[in-house]
């Protein structure tokens, strides 16, 4: 299995067992990222750990 698909496996799995998922955001909501069609993704993650060390990496006063 690949990374990509090890790590969505995982995701699948920890959202299975918690029915939770996490996103970041900070007084103006939640970043999203345009794709290159122009569509706006918005990242989840599969624990509250997960989801603190992506707002510690990008900053800027977001929070879980």
């Amino acid at each position: 299995m690949s990374q990509s698909g090890s790590q969505a496996a995982a995701f699948f799995r920890d959202v299975r067992e918690s029915r939770v998922v996490w996103l970041v955001r900070d007084g103006d909501g939640s970043p999203t990222h345009l794709s290159a069609d122009g569509t706006r993704s918005l990242p989840f993650w599969s624990t509250s750990p997960r989801a603190q060390r992506a707002a510690k990496i990008w900053g800027r006063g977001l929070h879980v």
